[in-house]
């Protein structure tokens, strides 16, 4: 075998091997992204435990929590320190609730787990309490305009001032 025998020899090697490494590289990336998506969703999934545990931990919350899922009563019936505490309940829920808007978008988070909290959301913004907070909320427009259109989408029901009972 001369030395222009070798070199092809060599090249035809190297080329294998390229393609041999591209086909590893693409395969890392998957794996990669696989263990992201995971990674991203146990990590949302653990934040709304948290804000659940925080949330049951304090007593005077799970009285507001009654009094707006259970009792379906309207942010009037509320007293000033009832109506901040729920105000920082709502926007807490909807920023959680935005946040794996992001990582839905990105093709991180498994549009099922989004989809089902995201129902619960609009579920939830028909209860008087929540109705009369983002009647009030939307004004101060601290959410992204892509997530409030993905939340309510066009055609949807979006909550309205005239069902307010505050």
């Amino acid at each position: 075998m001369d030395l222009s025998q070798l070199a092809n020899l060599g090249e035809a090697i190297g080329g294998f091997a390229v393609i041999g490494s591209v086909i590893f590289l693409a395969y890392e990336l998957r794996a990669s992204t696989k263990i992201l998506k995971a990674s991203k969703a146990a990590e949302s999934s653990e934040q709304w435990a948290s804000f659940n545990q925080i949330t049951m931990q304090n007593t005077d919350v799970i009285g507001i929590v009654q009094k707006a899922f259970v009792e379906k009563r309207p942010l009037a019936d509320f007293s000033m320190e009832e109506s901040i505490r729920f105000d920082a309940y709502c926007r807490a829920v909807m920023q959680l609730a935005e946040s794996e808007y992001f990582l839905y978008e990105a093709g991180i988070h498994p549009g099922d787990v989004y989809g089902n909290r995201i129902t619960n959301l609009r579920s939830w913004m028909n209860l008087p309490a929540w109705n009369d907070w983002w009647n009030r909320e939307k004004s101060v427009s601290m959410y992204s305009s892509d997530f409030i259109n993905n939340l309510f989408p066009a055609g949807s029901i979006l909550p309205e001032d005239s069902k307010s009972t505050s």
